[in-house]
């Protein structure tokens, strides 16, 4: 059931950030998922109050369909390990300080977007090419999961049973410790935001 509990907050100047994670829906399928109608008006104003923003895969899809932009299917579904470049304007971004270039990150989604207007592309991959992206001044939705633990990665490839799952896990052991520094990087940046 991913009905949502509890009521979007009304009052956004009680809002220091807003984080929003990943799911299995898609943000097309507002039939199901009526929430998702309130979730782009709520995101569209917290955007609209400069308040801080980090979209995790379909958090970045929500806030690229809350400012207007096409959601679709990509040409490829992405899952497991692979790299993603920075763009020139993501390597001096305020979201990536102190990150290589090109980053080795976990991808799990079938879906991409297309560019909000006012938005600057910050990471790119061979098979989705807006993996990152800034919307006005500290909105920042990234396709890819910093968050995701090998417990995790586990879990979802036990629910659903890619072809090269094995390889998934045992990846995600070696490439964990890394990303788990860039992901603490990447908190840190973000939490700058707030300050």
């Amino acid at each position: 059931d991913f009905s949502r509990d509890e009521e979007l907050p009304e009052d956004l100047k009680e809002l220091a950030a807003v984080v929003v994670m990943g799911g299995p829906m898609g943000v097309y399928q507002e039939s199901i998922y009526p929430f998702l109608k309130d979730e782009y008006f709520f995101i569209n104003k917290i955007v609209e109050k400069r308040i801080p923003y980090l979209g995790i895969c379909l958090g970045a899809q929500l806030l690229a369909k809350s400012l207007g932009a096409e959601v679709k299917k990509n040409k490829a579904k992405e899952i497991g390990w692979s790299d993603v470049t920075l763009t020139d304007q993501g390597v001096v971004s305020d979201i990536f300080l102190g990150l290589p270039d090109a980053l080795r990150v976990f991808q799990w989604h079938k879906d991409t977007f297309n560019l909000p207007d006012n938005s600057v592309l910050l990471a790119s991959s061979d098979l989705c090419k807006h993996q990152a992206i800034r919307c006005g001044g500290n909105a920042y939705g990234l396709q890819f999961h910093v968050e995701a633990t090998p417990e995790m990665i586990t879990d979802w490839v036990k629910g659903e049973k890619p072809a090269d799952a094995n390889r998934i896990i045992s990846e995600s052991y070696d490439y964990y410790p890394e990303l788990k520094k860039r992901a603490i990087q990447l908190y840190y940046n973000f939490n700058r935001l707030l300050l």
